[in-house]
């Protein structure tokens, strides 16, 4: 395997070779996952990922390209909100697979091989505390009865999917989140969706205009009654097998929740998400979830009146074209 690495081994262009990307250690990585994925795999390198692949190059490359652009997003994001970030102690490694079906029997084959049960997690794409790695297939092979609206071609929900699992790799490697602290899902959903966009083309993330679609989801649960309040909201669990719906509900409330706070309370956020860096053994009850988000945001309450007046302004917000004006508690 190795001695075809040479031809094997492509730089993307855009973002420009640095003298660490043709470090040994950055050869030798991407040897082993050619030794690891096998036949049929490719490799390609980003200023800060190295891309193992079996799926057309051109679509790779501009996953490449929007990885590096979420990369560029979430760090000024962080950083304009008072975050203090990691440096990247090591390449990140992305499995890119074309068809969807190579991907369902990809991401079986290795929750078997962890020994898991249950059906794997990961609609489209996936990251994994366990390996650091994302993994996701190009949604033009999803089938067509599933396949993206108007509103989500495939090729926006590639850009979107590929920033999203982009973001939970990089909260983890970055200092906003800790592999092996007990999140609840809406809090890393959240974070991701907000660098999701309805125009790829444009600089997107949460002081953006170019929000994720997901605002549009939220209004309608909301319009419908579906939305639930916040005590309940920040304890809830990822199903098993989920209800319809119910994860629509932790990724859209999820990813309102996040902004709201994001763009509100940076200083509060921080340090509710530093709460879950020490964790113990065990699961952590809900009431341990609704302490933390109490002693870091006060009383539910009053958070939940400020919380319903930022949807209220989201509402107005969107057949106006604006991003709802900052609350403060």
């Amino acid at each position: 395997m190795k001695c075809g690495f040479a031809a094997l081994f492509l730089v993307l262009a855009c973002c420009g070779p640095s003298p660490a990307q043709e470090s040994a250690a950055r050869r030798e990585k991407s040897a082993e996952l050619l030794d690891e994925f096998g036949k049929g795999y490719k490799i390609l390198t980003t200023r800060h990922w190295i891309l193992v692949y079996k799926a057309d190059v051109e679509w790779v490359k501009a996953c490449g390209e929007m990885l590096e652009r979420t990369h560029d997003t979430f760090v000024a994001t962080f950083e304009k909100a008072g975050f203090k970030l990691k440096k990247l102690e090591e390449d990140l490694v992305g499995v890119l697979i074309g068809e969807e079906k190579d991907f369902r029997e990809y991401m079986e084959r290795k929750r078997s091989q962890s020994g898991r049960s249950g059906p794997p997690r990961g609609g489209g794409g996936v990251y994994s505390g366990r390996t650091n790695r994302i993994t996701f297939f190009d949604d033009r092979t999803r089938e067509r009865s599933r396949s993206g609206s108007k509103s989500r071609p495939p090729d926006l929900v590639n850009m979107s999917k590929a920033a999203h699992e982009g973001a939970h790799q990089l909260a983890f490697n970055l200092g906003i989140q800790q592999r092996g602290g007990r999140y609840p899902p809406w809090v890393g959903e959240g974070l991701a969706a907000n660098f999701e966009m309805q125009d790829a083309g444009k600089p997107f993330g949460p002081y953006t205009k170019n929000l994720s679609l997901r605002r549009k989801n939220l209004l309608k649960l909301r319009e419908r009654g579906k939305t639930v309040s916040l005590e309940e909201f920040v304890v809830k669990r990822r199903p098993r097998d989920p209800a319809p719906g119910e994860l629509g509900l932790i990724y859209s409330q999820g990813w309102g929740l996040f902004r709201f706070l994001l763009l509100n309370y940076p200083g509060k956020l921080q340090g509710y998400l530093e709460s879950f860096a020490a964790e113990g053994a065990g699961r952590p009850s809900p009431q341990l979830f609704r302490r933390r988000f109490e002693d870091a945001f006060g009383a539910f309450g009053k958070v939940e009146k400020q919380w319903q007046a930022f949807l209220g302004d989201l509402a107005k917000a969107e057949g106006a074209g604006k991003s709802p004006r900052r609350r403060r508690l």
